[in-house]
């Protein structure tokens, strides 16, 4: 009796992986739809990481590619989340005033969404606002003053609650977390904001 290629005694690879990469990945995409087995593709992954053999130089740029891919994916990553693990920057005075304007408008937003009950809307102003919230907090915490800080970061933790209240749905929920961050707002102000000819400006200390 004949044995195939994969059947033969001790070949110890399977018939199931016999196929090569490049074969398997052509069966396993046809015509935009997923082909061929799970098993095959963990058994090619396994031979792909695996040492290589007499006979299979194309596993070497196989294993090249593979290397060369997580590499781009690692990078690609560190460039779409550039703030973990770094603080958040400081910004200046102009800035610091043109964010309390957009933060007021946004304000103004989400009390018109809650009251449509527009909740996709209403989770994303809250991550906005979680956002400028933690612009606010760099702003004081680079001038050292805690108490404003301290402010900011009850903002961000009560906008996170107002994501979270709207991606349920609940009309409560988000009243009350829009609550608790307008009140973080008058503390703020009465204490380190103070009226001018032309608006409004940081006290100065």
């Amino acid at each position: 009796m004949r044995h195939g290629r994969h059947d033969r005694p001790g070949n110890r690879q399977s018939s199931r992986c016999g196929r090569s990469a490049p074969r398997l990945l052509r069966h396993r995409v046809l015509n935009g739809r997923p082909r061929g087995r799970p098993f095959n593709t963990l058994c090619h992954v396994a031979r792909d990481f695996s040492p290589a053999m007499p006979g299979h130089g194309g596993r070497d740029r196989m294993r090249l590619r593979v290397t060369i891919a997580v590499a781009t994916i690692t990078a690609a990553a560190g460039l779409l989340a550039p703030g973990l693990g770094a603080r958040q920057a400081a910004i200046s005075e102009i800035e610091f005033d043109a964010l309390m304007k957009e933060l007021r408008l946004t304000l103004g937003d989400v009390e018109q969404h809650i009251d449509s009950r527009y909740w996709p809307e209403t989770a994303d102003d809250g991550d906005r606002l979680a956002a400028m919230f933690e612009q606010v907090q760099a702003f004081w915490d680079a001038r050292d003053v805690e108490e404003a800080a301290k402010l900011a970061a009850a903002g961000i933790t009560a906008s996170g609650a107002l994501s979270l209240a709207a991606s349920r749905n609940e009309l409560d929920g988000t009243r009350e977390a829009l609550s608790e961050i307008r009140g973080t707002c008058g503390p703020c102000h009465q204490s380190y904001r103070e009226e001018t000819d032309d608006g409004y400006r940081i006290k100065p200390r």
